[in-house]
């Protein structure tokens, strides 16, 4: 008798984990789509912004550099370039490069905006 009933728990335990592991696979797999989607966007945006304003990104050793053209009606090419890293212990952007320069006013002042959204 508790052969059949042993292995009855046991047979509703495992269709108990295989719902459980069908539900999580449906969750990644929702979670990869909307991922995958997302990824879509992001790169649609890039590509936007590199033919609107000739962005590029370059990774080095200042952080993140990101790198304009197409801002200068009167010169096309002139590239307008900024880097920024993530430093200290609070992760917070820090500008490295500001290419031409802008007040440090106004570069504190739109650091201050985008570290905001880390806090």
């Amino acid at each position: 008798h508790s052969l059949p009933m042993a292995r009855d728990a046991l047979q509703v335990r495992i269709a108990r984990e295989r719902e459980q592991l069908q539900l999580a696979d449906n969750a990644v797999q929702s979670n990869r789509a909307s991922v995958a989607t997302h990824n879509a966007e992001l790169a649609r945006v890039v590509r936007m912004y590199q033919s609107a304003l000739g962005l590029r990104f370059e990774s080095t050793a200042s952080g993140l550099t990101f790198i304009f053209t197409h801002v200068d009606p009167r010169a096309p090419l002139r590239e307008f370039v900024f880097s920024v890293r993530i430093s200290g212990k609070n992760e917070l952007y820090e500008l490295t490069v500001c290419e031409p320069q802008i007040e440090d006013e106004l570069s504190s002042q739109l650091l201050r905006v985008l570290n905001e959204g880390l806090i």
